[in-house]
């Protein structure tokens, strides 16, 4: 199913990617900014009610104090004034106390505010002069001691409920950053997540076009391509696709072109490369050393451009034929017959083939494996110096089997090894390499279109004081191929 935001345009895509990719840590901030907030607005509450309860909590204490005064006044002068003045700080007192009644927090205890509150109402009696009894300003000490008691202890329930409610806010304020922390934590993660998925929609057409492209470089041209994304995307693949189809009829014709070619300088070969066999075999006639040497020299190129024709017959079989036959090979006589098949140019060369064959049966594509031995043999000849040897190990290891062919030659830049099993690939070091053979640069290609069909890997290295090294390792299937 494609969603509408791939067929956006790319420009659009990312703009939308970045709001998605955003939108977890905007909300981060925003919810971050009203948690502050409300943290602040609560603070700010708390710190009023903090300093209203405080100062009414003091104003208290005064007030009683006043009172105790104008009481201890009002008794000692027994004037009218003195008496009013003790009404007016009585009425102070309990206006306060309702006050502080009104705006308590819940958390303090009322005794002390009822207490205070009857000891106000009931104090006239106490410093009047109709009151019957012992000393009034004893009475009055007494009294008013006991009040003084209870206002410390009522500022006191203040300061440690003022106290609590920092303790509480500190609380809260640790709790909130710890929130937003656990919040900031889980949505970085998100955003990345959202990202990957973003720069995954993103950039999927544009890596569907750089795998086509690949493929299309590497030759291989019968998967079509097709890219899903925005509309200018889908048009480059349709371009892209259109050249795989030229490519693909381009490349029919230059098999066809190459067979006809190669079977048409195939025929007149075979009967120069007889007629000089012939020659050599002294049938017509005696020859002279310098004759000899001629006839050897022409005999010698013919093979090897009888070699290159057949190796560019084999390149386009294999180009063509992608089936496998698989079958019991047994790999001694096999290889047995294709040095056999190599004697004479290593005796013109003068290089000597080692191979000490072991009896090895194994299914696999015969011609396949023949191909692979032949041209990694023939491009050990061609770089072997006059004098060199050439190496030939086989064995099974690990359910694997493996072939490694080792020259005197001048080895191989490593740097470049991808680029050795190209068609038409000529190493640097061997152009520059005094014994080397011209060849049509396609043997180590065939090497490694065969090593894929029979799904096996081809390594080459340097061994010292030698020269290269090519080591192929192949699976062993069974007889249908799995």
């Amino acid at each position: 199913m494609r969603l509408p935001f791939e067929r956006s345009p790319l420009f659009l895509q990312w703009m939308i990617g970045t709001w998605i990719i955003m939108a977890p840590l905007v909300f981060a901030v925003a919810y971050a900014t009203w948690s502050l907030d409300n943290q602040l607005k609560r603070q700010e509450k708390w710190v009023y009610r903090v300093i209203s309860n405080s100062q009414l909590g003091v104003s208290l204490a005064d007030y009683v104090k006043e009172l105790e005064r104008s009481a201890r006044q009002f008794v000692v002068l027994q004037t009218s004034t003195s008496e009013e003045l003790f009404k007016k700080k009585r009425a102070k007192l309990l206006k306060h106390i309702e006050t502080l009644n009104q705006s308590q927090p819940a958390e303090l205890n009322r005794a002390q505010l009822v207490w205070l509150e009857t000891f106000a109402e009931g104090v006239i009696p106490l410093v009047s002069n109709g009151y019957s009894g012992e000393n009034r300003l004893g009475r009055i000490n007494a009294a008013f001691n006991e009040a003084n008691e209870l206002a410390s202890q009522y500022n006191s329930a203040v300061y440690l409920w003022v106290n609590q409610k920092m303790e509480q806010t500190a609380s809260a304020y640790k709790e909130t950053k710890q929130h937003l922390i656990t919040l900031l934590v889980s949505v970085v993660p998100i955003s990345a997540v959202l990202g990957w998925v973003v720069f995954h929609l993103c950039t999927r057409p544009v890596r569907a076009l750089s795998i086509a492209i690949k493929r299309i470089g590497n030759g291989t041209w019968t998967r079509p391509v097709k890219i899903r994304g925005p509309k200018d995307f889908e048009l480059l693949g349709e371009r892209l696709d259109w050249l795989r189809h030229q490519l693909q009829e381009l490349d029919k014709q230059k098999l066809l072109f190459v067979q006809h070619i190669t079977h048409e300088l195939k025929t007149p070969l075979a009967a120069i490369i007889d007629a000089s066999e012939l020659l050599m075999d002294e049938v017509p006639g005696k020859t002279t050393d310098a004759q000899k040497n001629v006839l050897d020299i022409q005999h010698s190129h013919a093979h090897n451009l009888m070699t290159q024709i057949q190796q560019l017959l084999d390149f386009n079989g294999l180009a063509e034929d992608s089936l496998l036959q698989i079958e019991i090979c047994d790999i001694t006589h096999l290889f047995l017959d294709i040095v056999k098949e190599h004697t004479k140019a290593s005796h013109f060369r003068n290089v000597t083939i080692e191979y000490h064959p072991t009896h090895l049966t194994i299914p696999t594509d015969r011609s396949r494996l023949a191909m692979i031995f032949k041209n990694l043999l023939s491009n050990a000849l061609k770089h072997s110096p006059k004098g060199g040897t050439i190496s030939v190990h086989t064995e099974i290891r690990e359910n694997n089997f493996l072939l490694s062919v080792v020259d005197d030659g001048p080895g191989i830049n490593l740097a470049h090894v991808e680029k050795l099993f190209l068609p038409f690939y000529q190493e640097e070091n061997y152009l520059r390499h005094k014994a080397s053979v011209k060849g049509g640069g396609i043997g180590l290609s065939i090497v490694q279109k065969c090593v894929t069909d029979l799904k096996g890997s081809i390594d080459a290295t340097n061994v010292t004081h030698r020269g290269a090294c090519f080591t192929i390792t192949l699976p062993i299937r069974d007889k249908t191929g799995d």
